[in-house]
């Protein structure tokens, strides 16, 4: 229904939040208290509000396009396609003569890619498949993480399905624990058309050290942590990493958390100084999914155990920029622990 994507002009960023994670959408249409449309608020601009340390409860008419594409009910399916194409809009709300919103397109209503979507052919991606999974025992103990399934396929195949879908071809995979039983499963599926290069650590180097082995790459690479699956425009990520010259950008879930409790807070002597009932905060969670600049490697030692706090603390003590890539909660899904992967199988079977 289309009032279930309707908010109001004087909500907050927080309260588009939720509502975009509570119907698992990527913008909202908003209205003023006749529902009158006035424009759209979309994730991205959430996300650059958020990058620009916009307080939460900021009215989302702040943060909005001034204008918008729309479309009347007289123009036709043909003519809202082209302009669609035209202005790569990933909407287009179709608004009478009352200015009431009658029906909505979007962009994969009449395209098949992404809008914005980029052919990432030429960019690396390395998926760190080595560790043991101990959150996921007694699992694990059978089979390595990157083959637990989901679904009708396993983990790993997910992700490299989602890197397909943007042209991505060229992985490197790091190796540790099991790493017969993933290598011989992944030979024999025969994945079509892609180029694996495996990267076996004789000893675990940590969630970092396998990247050494890209020595010698000369573009911009992902790195993906083998648990994860990230549903987002990946060429959205890699433009903006290079568009703001980051040398390393992490991709954080924008993750909402209430405390259904009065908080107190108080001074050194004990003192009260205030009591905030029920507050709600917004955290960035690393999701594990990573754009790397080649440059970055020099920082690594080759058979050397290096973790990625590590990493990104040198490179912030460096002077290298490194930046964050904020996505909904709803499009990070998360199985290296025994309880979310059990919500990711109902989410799965379900869908």
């Amino acid at each position: 229904m289309l009032s279930d994507i309707y908010i109001n002009q004087h909500s907050t960023i927080l309260d588009a939040l939720k509502q975009m994670d509570l119907k698992n959408v990527k913008l909202l249409l908003m209205t003023d208290s006749a529902r009158h449309f006035l424009s759209v608020i979309s994730i991205g601009d959430i996300q650059r509000a958020i990058i620009k340390n916009r307080p939460l409860d900021t009215a989302i008419e702040e943060i909005t396009r001034p204008h918008v594409l729309i479309a009347l009910p007289s123009d036709s399916q043909e003519y809202i396609k082209e302009q669609m194409l035209k202005n790569r809009a990933e909407c287009m709300p179709v608004v009478n003569e009352n200015n009431e919103i009658v029906h909505i397109y979007y962009w994969s209503d009449f395209f098949d890619k992404d809008v914005n979507s980029k052919d990432l052919t030429e960019v690396p991606v390395l998926i760190m498949a080595g560790g043991k999974g101990e959150r996921l025992k007694p699992l694990t103990d059978i089979i390595p993480k990157p083959l637990v399934p989901v679904g009708d396929k396993t983990i790993i195949e997910h992700i490299i399905n989602q890197f397909n879908k943007h042209g991505c071809r060229n992985f490197y995979i790091s190796t540790n624990h099991k790493h017969e039983l993933l290598k011989g499963y992944l030979d024999s599926i025969k994945l079509p058309e892609n180029d694996i290069k495996y990267l076996h650590e004789d000893f675990p180097l940590g969630t970092a050290g396998a990247m050494a082995a890209l020595r010698g790459t000369k573009s911009s690479f992902f790195v993906s942590n083998c648990d994860i699956i990230i549903y987002q425009n990946y060429s959205k990520i890699l433009e903006f990493h290079r568009e703001n010259e980051n040398d390393a950008t992490i991709v954080t879930a924008i993750y909402h958390h209430k405390i259904d409790y009065g908080v107190v807070e108080t001074d050194d002597s004990g003192e009260v100084l205030d009591i905030h009932e029920k507050p709600e905060k917004i955290y960035q969670i690393n999701t594990g999914f990573y754009v790397f600049e080649s440059s970055v490697l020099d920082l690594i030692s080759d058979n050397t155990s290096c973790d990625m706090p590590e990493l990104l603390a040198r490179l912030k003590n460096g002077g290298r920029k490194v930046g964050v890539f904020p996505i909904q909660n709803s499009s990070w899904f998360d199985i290296g622990q025994k309880k979310n992967y059990l919500e990711v199988l109902h989410d799965a079977f379900n869908h």
